[in-house]
């Protein structure tokens, strides 16, 4: 009786669940071993190889996602149905609480803010954060950056307008600490999901008035993208761009609004799939279709001739050898390993590339024939042929669920980006080969199930409705 009560209230249960995930994560770091104080003196802890540990600490954050998931899931459906008086203020206030409980949160599982508060700070000073090159330089970011990363960081793999963006944060709060730097970069990555509230509702504006708000809570109350969105990933800036390119279009015409949506790379490269997606929709129509290439090809230029001063400096330096992890490639390796020995990582990448890229041509014909459907279709390819997926890669396939809630395809695509949070406890612990193959069972297996066996009925209709 209590939990029915409480999810029929379920826009309240995602920033509870949040502010539970913190008061959780804050008791389990009184008996953390001593072994780890290093990492909790660093100025945000990430929790990475804690072993059996660090997959407690999980557990508390996947057990709060999870419960955040099921009143997600309804509070959507109902939107979708129009059974929530839930609008565009409404889900952003929701959205906002709840980051504020992601927040606070005292350990989270990914260090790539300190990477970009690295690549700013690199750029600050006149070093190329595309280049793969041993750090001399060590301002207390530079330092806090080595200790997760090690010396030489990775390339930078951003667009030149986030690096400039990096740069501007962390030299404006430089006085205040690395902290203070990073946690900027933060409230950065929160504010841009945010934003994607009022942009998500104008950009489907023209799906049905329950699937527009649907599509904004949907994207903006997604509790694994809340979680990334606190861990400051910058996946949802490129988004904004991406959704306000979208707006243009309707407004102003194909090739305006492609071309908007084509300088989502200057944040991060994936966004050129947004804007490829116009293309494919008008290919029927020469004249579109055209306009939609030509915006594709200006916007391309214009990130590479933004980014040239760093590029034609860059060494490119590789990271090492090709190796699956955590997702499909990773389990079809695994399974032709006994065979196939160090062969099997290329024979997997090319087995899914193979069953992917048919998934895809059916994605495809889908679109060309005007069916919305096929994008979620191409999301399911594009999301099972990544190597190594992570969690707020859910973002760049999480808007094709909105534009085919009614089928299959959809709902897999929806419960793909809820099931990935799994891939944290990869890194988080260190699995076993067994427990890992496992783990990479539970998060892509799923939507897989629910391809096969779902009902046709619409995927965010709420149970019960004929």
């Amino acid at each position: 009786m209590v939990f029915c009560c409480i999810v029929s209230r379920a826009w309240g249960v995602i920033p509870l669940s949040f502010f539970a995930c913190a008061a959780g994560e804050a008791a389990l770091l009184r008996f953390a071993p001593a072994r780890f104080a290093p990492d909790l003196r660093q100025p945000l802890v990430i929790a990475t190889s804690w072993g059996g540990y660090g997959a407690w600490m999980w557990l508390v954050a996947a057990l709060c996602i999870g419960f955040a998931s099921i009143a997600y899931v309804r509070t959507v459906r109902n939107l979708a149905a129009e059974r929530s008086e839930m609008r565009v203020t409404a889900i952003a206030a929701t959205a906002a609480a709840s980051l504020l409980g992601a927040l606070l949160c005292p350990v989270t599982f990914s260090s790539d803010v300190y990477a970009y508060g690295a690549y700013g700070l690199m750029a600050a000073v006149g070093l190329n954060p595309y280049d793969h090159v041993h750090l001399t330089t060590f301002d207390p970011l530079v330092t806090a950056a080595i200790w997760q990363w090690s010396n030489p960081l990775p390339a930078c793999v951003y667009g030149p307008a986030f690096v400039w963006i990096a740069a501007a944060i962390v030299s404006a709060t430089h006085g205040f600490g690395v902290t203070a730097q990073l946690f900027s970069l933060k409230v950065l990555a929160c504010s841009a999901l945010l934003a994607c509230v009022p942009l998500a509702a104008a950009a489907f504006g023209k799906m049905p008035r329950g699937i527009r708000f649907a599509a904004a809570a949907g994207i903006a109350l997604n509790p694994v993208i809340l979680w990334t969105a606190a861990e400051g990933h910058n996946d949802a800036l490129m988004l904004a761009v991406a959704l306000s390119g979208f707006i243009l279009l309707r407004r102003f015409g194909t090739f305006a609004g492609t071309f908007a949506v084509a300088l989502s790379t200057l944040v991060k490269f994936p966004g050129i799939a947004a804007a490829a997606g116009i293309a494919l929709w008008n290919v029927s129509n020469r004249a579109r279709f055209t306009q939609a290439l030509g915006a594709i090809a200006l916007g391309s230029f214009v990130t590479v001739a933004s980014a040239w001063p760093f590029l034609q400096t860059a060494s490119f330096r590789g990271h090492g050898p090709y190796a699956p992890q955590a997702s499909p490639q990773f389990v079809v390796a695994t399974l032709l390993a006994p065979a196939a020995g160090a062969r099997a990582p290329l024979l997997a990448a090319a087995i899914v590339g193979l069953v992917c890229a048919a998934v895809a041509i059916a994605g495809c014909r889908a679109v060309f024939a005007r069916d919305a459907s096929g994008y979620a279709v191409l999301g399911l390819a594009a999301w099972y042929a990544l190597p190594n997926p992570y969690p707020w890669y859910a973002l760049w396939v999480l808007p094709a669920v909105f534009l085919a809630p009614q089928t299959r395809a959809g709902r897999a695509l929806w419960i793909a980006t809820l099931a990935i949070f799994i891939r944290y406890l990869f890194d988080v612990s260190n699995p076993t080969p067994a427990a890992g193959f496992a783990l990479a069972l539970a998060a892509f297996a799923p939507p897989l199930v629910a391809l096969r066996y779902g009902q046709r009925k619409t995927a965010l209709e709420p149970p019960g409705k004929p």
